[in-house]
């Protein structure tokens, strides 16, 4: 029987190994991919902001829906508490993935931001050096 049980947990960690290692090879190209699935998440998110806003209140409504309907359904406490602890953990799931959304959306207006402040800087700066350059 122990020799059963060595063999079984040679056996899982030979597969843990090969695992890993077929993971580790491949990993560049696994985060290449997710890479440019997340961009394109990226885009669409910027380009549609109004939808994913109406998307996101019209979600809250529901999970809020559906708590008050499961706690008029629900007779018994136990039922009731699992119920609301439900709830709650779809509730932050869901502000925090509306969060990280409005994060990433702001990230980006910041970055644009700060492009266009510089562009204003440097066309100042060599508006300056022409002016000085004629009054001389």
């Amino acid at each position: 029987m122990k020799y059963l049980i060595i063999l079984a947990s040679l056996d899982l960690l030979l597969l843990a190994l090969i695992f890993f290692s077929v993971l580790f090879i491949r990993l560049p190209t696994l985060l290449l991919f997710l890479n440019k699935r997340f961009e394109l998440c990226r885009k669409f998110i910027l380009k549609n902001e109004t939808p994913f806003n109406v998307g996101f209140i019209m979600l809250f409504t529901v999970e809020q829906g559906l708590l008050i309907i499961s706690i008029f359904i629900s007779e018994n406490i136990n039922i009731l508490k699992v119920t609301i602890s439900l709830f709650s953990l779809i509730v932050i799931f869901t502000a925090s993935l509306q969060a990280t959304i409005l994060q990433t959306r702001l990230r980006y207006e910041k970055e644009r931001t700060s492009f266009v402040k510089r562009w204003i800087q440097i066309t100042k700066e060599l508006s300056e050096r022409v002016k000085k350059k004629k009054d001389l």
